[in-house]
């Protein structure tokens, strides 16, 4: 119970994403969706990073403290290489020498939340295609998790100037797979693929919707070409989500500049956050396996033939197992704990406030309490859209009967200054601020290294 709460708690904090931003992405993918044109996503190594999958600066710099690093400072001029420095450093390896170090790390590889979100916003039809630069099958494996198995595209080995074939639900892999026969790493090697990849940037960009994330176009030479697709393709929607804290850096702006109308810039977006968020906004959040294991695991028993007679102990096996599941899944024994849990992982915070007086363990009065805090964001944020100050007043109850359930918790008062900061900004009044800063200042009694909260106080 504790892991999966831990899942949505990093979920809530770590991002600078309003609750308004998703609901207006949502709402254009539910629109898109119905008129078939599913969206698209284009991921970099920023998603896979929570996996355990380094990005371009980590790799350089753990191949620099390594046994090679000697030779790679000496091959650069005794200068120490940064992650725009990926190209050059993995030309100086040989090609077994990168093979090796990227299957070590692939074989370590874990699936994060963020892409078994994605994989349910794929089986649910409101994504079409995932394109990334990454080597790593995260992604696939996260999609099989729900009973969902894209078509996979290796690009890197051989990339296509037709789009008539691929399906509806796929998996383009842009510079090659990590246990596949190409793996483009250097500088040269992407450059030459570059070019091969703007038809497919063209096809994609042509037909629908594209959220990028975890992707920084820096150290990449198909970023040129993605950002000539982006200019010339500008009906349909775009968003730039960077996962780094920053404002857009130059070469985002020129893009974004480029294009006229549908395109936003979000910043410190985590892939996990912003994914997740969008298919609980959709009503998509397949997690089964973790709400409904019985029927999932049926499912997944469901395409096994049935064993032939020679193999009598086989048969018995499968037919003992179905059973068993059949019978679990039948049984109405979920306890308040796991009814909470679904509604937590639903985003359904008022089913799961309504469970407050059956929360027993510790764990589970503390997803009370966060789903007090996720109702208050949720009433604060329509409150600002619509200059409501009833709806801010709810919300400073939900904030407040939080903090009765967890008075150490510094999320709950942070949000709670930003509201006041927010209804004081809208009635132009001085005392609210003050609350304000009175919540920002608990805030960081708790914490004292919340900048967020040192920010808004100052």
């Amino acid at each position: 119970m504790l892991v999966l709460i831990q899942i949505w708690l990093v979920v809530i904090v770590m991002t600078k994403i309003t609750p308004e931003h998703i609901r207006k992405i949502a709402r254009l993918m539910r629109d898109e969706k119905d008129h078939g044109r599913p969206f698209s996503f284009l991921t970099g190594s920023g998603c896979s990073r929570p996996a355990g999958i380094p990005t371009a600066p980590e790799i350089v710099a753990e191949l620099c403290a390594g046994p090679l690093g000697d030779n790679i400072k000496s091959e650069l001029g005794n200068r120490t290489p940064t992650g725009r420095d990926y190209g050059d450093v993995m030309s100086i390896l040989t090609p077994n020498q990168r093979k090796d170090y990227f299957i070590k790390i692939l074989a370590d590889a874990k699936i994060n939340i963020g892409h078994i979100a994605l994989a349910s916003m794929m089986k649910a039809g409101f994504v079409t295609r995932v394109l990334t630069f990454n080597f790593d099958s995260i992604f696939v494996r996260a999609a099989s998790m729900l009973g969902l198995f894209p078509a996979v595209y290796d690009f890197g080995l051989s990339p296509a100037t037709t789009f008539d074939h691929i399906a509806e639900k796929s998996v383009l892999h842009l510079h090659g797979q990590g246990f596949g026969q190409v793996m483009k790493n250097t500088g040269k090697e992407t450059s030459d693929h570059a070019k091969a990849l703007r038809l497919l940037f063209d096809n994609t960009l042509g037909k629908s919707g594209l959220i990028i994330t975890g992707y920084s176009g820096e150290a990449d030479s198909a970023f040129p070409e993605f950002k000539q697709a982006c200019c010339e393709h500008v009906g349909n929607p775009l968003y730039w989500c960077n996962f780094e804290d920053r404002s857009a850096p130059n070469h985002v702006l020129d893009l974004l500049g480029k294009r006229n109308e549908h395109k936003s810039y979000l910043q410190d977006v985590s892939f996990d956050v912003l994914s997740v968020q969008l298919a609980q906004e959709l009503g998509c959040f397949d997690v089964e396996l973790l709400h409904k294991p019985a029927e999932h695991l049926l499912n997944i028993l469901k395409p096994i033939v049935q064993p032939p007679k020679a193999l009598p102990g086989v048969q018995k096996s499968l037919e003992d197992v179905t059973a068993k599941l059949e019978r679990w899944a039948k049984a109405d024994n979920k306890t308040p704990s796991d009814l909470l849990n679904d509604a937590m992982l639903e985003g359904d915070w008022a089913s799961a406030i309504a469970l407050k007086d059956k929360a027993i363990t510790l764990s589970d009065r503390e997803a009370i309490a966060w789903a007090y805090v996720m109702q208050a964001n949720k009433l604060s944020d329509n409150a600002r859209d619509k200059a409501d100050k009833q709806l801010f007043e709810e919300g400073f109850k939900q904030y407040e009967a939080a903090v009765a359930i967890k008075p150490d918790m510094h999320e709950a008062l942070y949000n709670w200054g930003l509201a006041l900061a927010n209804l004081a900004e809208l009635q132009s009044d001085p005392k609210l601020y003050e609350q304000a800063c009175t919540k920002y200042e608990a805030a960081v009694a708790i914490k004292p290294d919340m900048h967020e909260a040192l920010s808004n106080w100052g």
